[in-house]
């Protein structure tokens, strides 16, 4: 891992990130289930092949989820929002059902993968503000990944506060289908990568 130590500004330029994490429901509970989370991460500072200060960023994600007796909906996975698919409201991606007053509501999935594509610019250097550019791509089904495909793209501000990384950003839904519920803005405070 390589760092730029500008005005005591610390930012990685290249690094990867990789876990792994299995879960298993059933000993003396009601709820019986296994779960696997898998993630990868990359990102590379820019400023040696093209002579300018460019990190490029990708993430993605791989979870399921298999019930083995009983899967609570609180155990399922939502896609939508800052840590998958912005452009979308947070957790709002994937299966539906109609309760008996009407209303839908979401239940979740059993699989979902999603990308994460991002370039990273210096905006304000002296401020420790940077611009970001995105596209996100995401799937999530109950039976496979091919139920339900939403992306999004757009940019943000990312700012090295004195109490933490604060980003804002702006986002534009891509594959709208009718009853989505987007998100054109959001705001997180902590690190994402």
């Amino acid at each position: 891992m390589t760092f730029d130590n500008t005005d005591d500004y610390y930012l990685p330029r290249e690094g990867m990130v990789m876990s792994q994490s299995f879960e298993k429901a059933g000993a003396g509970a009601d709820a019986d289930f296994f779960k696997s989370r898998t993630m990868f991460g990359k990102y590379n500072g820019l400023e040696e092949y093209i002579g300018f200060d460019a990190i490029f960023r990708y993430k993605a994600r791989f979870n399921y989820v298999a019930d083995t007796g009983l899967l609570p909906i609180a155990e399922r996975f939502y896609m939508g929002g800052i840590s998958s698919v912005r452009g979308y409201e947070s957790y709002s991606i994937g299966p539906k059902a109609i309760r008996n007053d009407g209303m839908e509501v979401e239940i979740g999935g059993y699989q979902t993968f999603s990308n994460n594509v991002e370039l990273s610019l210096p905006l304000v250097p002296k401020a420790k503000m940077r611009l970001v550019t995105f596209v996100d791509w995401g799937f999530i089904g109950e039976e496979n990944l091919k139920e339900y495909s939403r992306g999004g793209y757009g940019a943000g501000l990312e700012w090295f506060s004195p109490v933490g990384p604060i980003q804002l950003i702006f986002a534009k839904a891509l594959n709208e289908q009718e009853g989505d519920r987007t998100a054109n803005f959001e705001f997180t405070m902590g690190q994402r990568f």
